[in-house]
């Protein structure tokens, strides 16, 4: 079965700001989620990609120059059980779209959303990886047309998947800037800055501290690089 994560420290900080939120406002900027629901998790698989038993695989086909600052290509990411899950999710899509097509791969990701806990209020697909094939994404269309009293929300690279689909309400997508595609971009956006300072002069909130932004729609959200390699200024200039 696919794994849904309980999500890391940033998504558990997020949770207790949806349950914040939820107090004082009702709703997620209109959305609102199944009584008693305020837990934020996400499903994922690799970032960039991975090679398995001698075959490449790409996660994150719009990428570009963000794979040299990627946070989950560093880190905890790296980690044997972290990579193990990730990668096994990607694999179960891949061998039940090949094996047993596009409505098999609807009813694993659908059985996958069941399986949460009723405290589940937001999903966010993904923390790492990326929508690597059209079909794919319209699953995940499909699925989250299914639940409409659970909020769906993405960074994505591969906006140009989304083109002529039908996106449901309780999906809010942000494209993110360093990408193979980044002059279609005309929509909530994101970008990495390389200082705090540079991220306010350009106007955008803050995407650090939580995914609350993204949850509630904002158009301009900023992340100010906090990896562990050290990139050069050619690279930051590249991503924004």
């Amino acid at each position: 079965m696919l794994k849904i994560s309980d999500g890391n420290s940033k998504l558990r900080k997020t949770g207790t700001k949806v349950k914040a939120h939820l107090a004082e406002h009702g709703s997620l900027a209109g959305f609102v989620p199944r009584p008693g629901a305020y837990r934020v998790v996400s499903f994922n698989i690799p970032a960039g990609g991975y090679e398995l038993d001698g075959k490449a695989y790409t996660t994150c086909p719009g990428a570009g120059a963000c794979l040299a600052l990627c946070y989950a290509r560093q880190g905890t990411f790296l980690f044997k059980g972290s990579k193990r899950v990730r990668i096994e999710n990607h694999q179960r899509l891949l061998v039940t779209y090949a094996t047993q097509g596009f409505d098999a791969v609807v009813d694993m990701l659908d059985q996958a959303v069941k399986s949460m806990s009723k405290r589940v209020a937001v999903v966010r697909l993904h923390d790492s990886g990326d929508f690597f094939k059209t079909w794919y994404v319209k699953a995940w269309m499909e699925v989250i047309g299914r639940h409409p009293d659970i909020l769906f929300y993405a960074y994505t690279k591969s906006f140009p998947m989304f083109k002529g689909l039908d996106i449901p309400s309780n999906f809010r997508v942000t494209y993110s800037f360093g990408g193979k595609f980044d002059s279609q971009i005309d929509g909530p956006n994101s970008r990495i800055f390389a200082t705090l300072d540079e991220r306010i002069a350009a106007g955008y909130v803050d995407g650090n501290d939580s995914d609350m932004p993204a949850i509630l729609g904002e158009h301009n959200i900023g992340l100010v690089y906090h990896g562990i390699k050290k990139p050069t200024v050619e690279q930051f200039d590249a991503v924004r």
